[in-house]
């Protein structure tokens, strides 16, 4: 059996965790890694820090295996264990996790944290962006909308774009719908949704680091660090003022959200909830989106 495994979505704070479990643990004073003591990027990644990250670019069970047979036994590993293939069962590759490892960890989005988690996963891995790097799986929806790629869309078609497939495609590689079917069926992973991390960071890590049995170490030190982390997610509010601004649209309330700063991916979520909820938006050449409910109002249609 190897020792402990974060699992996590993109966007999910693997990293920051991994890094976080060495920084404030008793592994802080044997470990041969580059420790730093923060590792934030002005992005809100933690990306200074490399630690042990599983490549799974092909196979998920085949990293794992190559890690097993390996003669390689590092404290914490993480790995992504699904990687958007839709192929993928993430039932299954978590037990497969829990049969390998002594410990598990699974980071997750929940029903509150998608806008959240969409944005990181869209600015925080890559340099030049995340459709840039994964627009395959987005390339056969491409068909009915005369392009040959999505660097061809101007705001308005990419927004529109986005409201019908960046949800569903998030669904489907996180599978945060079945958080307590995984609890029920894996007692030997702890399941971290990560607004956990947002709303208790000291005591969501310490209860990380009893479950894995690791000693607390240098939290004299981390209320520096969960003011720098916290300052650095920016996005870690947007489900919610996303809510507001549907329910305020739906109910006919007045709210603006001028000083706001949506993001094209926060735009094609209230374009999502909205469609869900009955109405669509008259967004022909809507380039600039409207910032208050009365504006947005007056645009849509019920369908």
């Amino acid at each position: 059996m190897k020792n402990i495994c974060i699992t996590y979505g993109a966007g999910t704070y693997g990293t920051f965790l991994q890094w976080a479990m060495y920084r404030f643990s008793e592994l802080y004073q044997s470990t041969n890694l580059i420790v730093p003591d923060l590792p934030f990027n002005d992005n809100g990644n933690s990306h200074l820090f490399v630690g042990n990250h599983l490549q799974n670019t092909i196979n998920f069970k085949q990293a794992i295996l190559s890690y097993i047979h390996s003669n390689k036994n590092h404290p914490i590993v993480r790995i992504h264990p699904k990687c958007s293939n839709e192929v993928d069962n993430l039932l299954d590759n978590l037990e497969y996790v829990s049969k390998n490892f002594k410990k598990g960890i699974h980071l997750t989005p929940a029903s509150d944290s998608v806008a959240w988690s969409i944005n990181n996963k869209f600015e925080k891995i890559w340099e030049d962006g995340w459709l840039v790097n994964q627009e395959k799986l987005y390339q056969h929806n491409l068909k009915g909308w005369n392009k040959n790629s999505l660097a061809d869309m101007v705001p308005w078609e990419l927004r529109e774009f986005l409201s019908f497939f960046i949800y569903p495609q998030h669904v489907s590689e996180t599978e945060y719908s079945r958080l307590s079917e995984f609890a029920e069926k894996l007692p030997n992973i702890k399941i971290v949704p990560i607004t956990e991390l947002r709303d208790n960071l000291k005591g969501t890590l310490l209860s990380i680091l009893d479950y894995c049995e690791l000693a607390p170490a240098n939290l004299d030190k981390f209320e520096e660090v969960c003011t720098g982390w916290i300052q650095r997610q920016y996005h870690c509010n947007k489900d919610s003022l996303i809510k507001q601004i549907v329910d305020s649209v739906m109910l006919d309330t007045k709210y603006d959200w001028k000083g706001e700063e949506l993001t094209l991916v926060d735009e094609a979520l209230v374009q999502y909830y909205l469609r869900e909820n009955g109405l669509e938006i008259k967004c022909n050449n809507l380039n600039k989106f409207p910032s208050n409910s009365v504006a947005l109002k007056k645009i849509t249609y019920y369908v």
